[in-house]
């Protein structure tokens, strides 16, 4: 795996994908089954989760240069992203429930175009996972590819039950209560 504090930090190359929920399990101290915290594997994303995948797409995503076409699963009912560059970078930042990705494309990429974003809300079981290009995920729905000479990687959001989604435009949810993470006085 590559990537997070407490991770090898050997290439992606045939390695299993890396994802903010590789980070451990949080699972409980001594008790029966019954009082444990289940895996974050089967846990709903909440506001620190949704930090933390923000900070590993930062991470990840830092040294990367993506291009072309986003490509969407045919089995997302999600929007369909009109997104198309020869060279762009991907940014993320969090807020409550709802992670914001920001494509911006590089000087010179072709065709040329605005900076697009789009927030998702994970559902109950979504996540973000940088994968080799040959390897994608069965339930990886949309995908931002790198572009030569980058290592050839896949960004994705994987979402195994279909619960999570994307909308254009990289607006927060209005009506969202104050952010517990970044509002805490107004949260409290």
């Amino acid at each position: 795996m590559v990537g997070g504090p407490g991770e090898s930090d050997s290439e992606c190359g045939g390695e299993a994908p890396l994802s903010v929920r590789d980070r451990g399990t949080a699972g409980g101290q001594g008790g029966d089954e019954k009082s444990q915290t289940p895996p974050p594997s089967l846990r709903m994303p909440e506001g620190p989760e949704l930090h933390l995948a923000s900070q590993f797409v930062n991470e990840a995503c830092r040294a990367l240069v993506f291009g072309g076409c986003v490509e969407k699963s045919p089995v997302s009912r999600n929007p369909e992203v009109p997104f198309e560059s020869s060279a762009y970078r991907i940014s993320a930042s969090a807020r409550d429930k709802e992670l914001r990705l920001t494509l911006s494309p590089l000087p010179g990429a072709q065709p040329p175009q605005e900076p697009l974003a789009l927030v998702f809300r994970l559902g109950m079981s979504g996540s973000f996972q940088l994968v080799p290009r040959g390897e994608l995920l069965r339930h990886a729905h949309p995908s931002f590819y790198t572009a030569l000479p980058s290592p050839r990687l896949a960004l994705c959001f994987v979402d195994i039950r279909r619960v999570g989604h994307w909308d254009l435009g990289g607006k927060w949810q209005p009506g969202r209560g104050p952010c517990v993470l970044q509002e805490y006085e107004q949260f409290r």
